[in-house]
């Protein structure tokens, strides 16, 4: 065997014999040892200056689960037990694997993190696949598994749990959440199913917009040519709508708002009702309160069947009428003429999350 210019080393743990040897000299050199006992002295250091790993730990048992190739024990509250840093512009700490299991676990029998990713510039966790029926970063709770996903299309990134995925922004102009759409062809910015439940809830504090968007809001109805777009219709000011049937008793008839819908609105303010007669008659409304309206004939048939629709403003919303919406001022699908505008704002903040 070659000059040995270091101090012959030993590792409990890994049941091999650590040779610390001149790496220049026979960087290509195999050294097989027996398996040992022993320690390894604090703050000894392994050099060298090779195109090469410095150290291999290679570990041939194959039976059981318990044969690492490597295993570290720290007693520090704060330390880890491995630590790895790189001067350069590579991996501090590198995993490869052609197995099932992970290139790298972690896991945490405390309160702790199982694996923890931080970085001043750079991602604090990345994750990347190249199978289109895997996804990038898996994070899971206790009860869901990546079998939960079925047969929908496979994500860059699946968490599951009691809430599937949570955003949070302390930035005044921030998101929670944020989706893009970039595809050439026309995709999706946002898509939510819902198996047995509902689909979208937004709460927000009062006087503060909830859902809005620069195009329309219509529902979506099956047909026997396919499914189609059912249209909302919108208002400059914020109304509640109320239908229903009432018939004139010798000319006349009382209608008393429902108890439900009186509170959600202001009746104390003027509010609209529209009638529909259903035979040869002409009517018209008076006596307007909080509680009700009365009905009367004008000519024709004086017991006729009518029905109503009653328009009156959302209760604590009175005086909205047009307001401004700053945040979209700058939206390139709203604004045509600013689709390539680099200002600063909301649409600097679009263009940068594209880059």
């Amino acid at each position: 065997m070659k000059k040995m210019n270091k101090v012959c080393l030993q590792l409990i743990g890994i049941s091999c014999l650590f040779l610390l040897i001149n790496t220049r000299a026979i960087a290509n050199d195999k050294v097989v040892v027996i398996p040992l006992n022993g320690k390894l002295s604090p703050g000894t250091v392994v050099e060298g200056d090779i195109d090469s790993p410095i150290l291999r730990v290679i570990n041939n048992h194959t039976l059981g689960t318990s044969g690492s190739a490597i295993s570290a024990t720290g007693s520090s509250p704060t330390a880890p037990a491995i630590s790895a840093n790189h001067t350069g512009t590579g991996h501090a700490l590198y995993g490869s694997s052609n197995s099932v299991y992970p290139t790298v676990g972690g896991v945490n029998s405390g309160d702790g993190n199982g694996v923890q990713g931080r970085s001043t510039s750079g991602h604090g966790l990345y994750g990347y696949t190249g199978a289109s029926s895997s996804s990038g970063v898996v994070g899971l709770q206790t009860g869901y598994s990546y079998s939960d996903l079925g047969l929908w299309w496979k994500p860059g990134g699946f968490f599951g749990g009691q809430n599937g995925v949570v955003g949070a922004t302390k930035a005044n102009s921030g998101y929670g959440v944020l989706g893009l759409d970039l595809s050439t062809s026309g995709g999706w910015a946002g898509y939510f199913i819902s198996v047995n439940g509902s689909g979208i809830y937004a709460s927000v504090p009062a006087g503060h917009v909830g859902i809005n968007t620069n195009g329309t809001k219509p529902a979506v109805v099956a047909t026997d040519d396919g499914a189609r777009l059912m249209y909302s219709e919108e208002s400059t000011e914020v109304w509640f709508t109320d239908y229903g049937f009432a018939q004139l008793q010798n000319e006349s008839a009382v209608v008393t708002f429902e108890a439900t819908f009186a509170q959600t609105v202001n009746l104390s303010l003027p509010y609209h009702v529209f009638l529909q007669p259903y035979g040869n008659a002409s009517l018209y409304v008076t006596n307007r309160t909080p509680t009700g309206f009365e009905v009367k004939l004008t000519s024709g048939d004086a017991n006729i069947a009518f029905s109503y629709r009653i328009v009156a403003r959302r209760l604590g919303l009175e005086n909205d009428r047009l307001e401004r919406a700053p945040w979209a001022d700058n939206d390139p699908n709203l604004y045509q003429d600013k689709a390539s505008s680099t200002a600063s704002g909301s649409q600097g903040d679009q263009q940068d999350l594209l880059k």
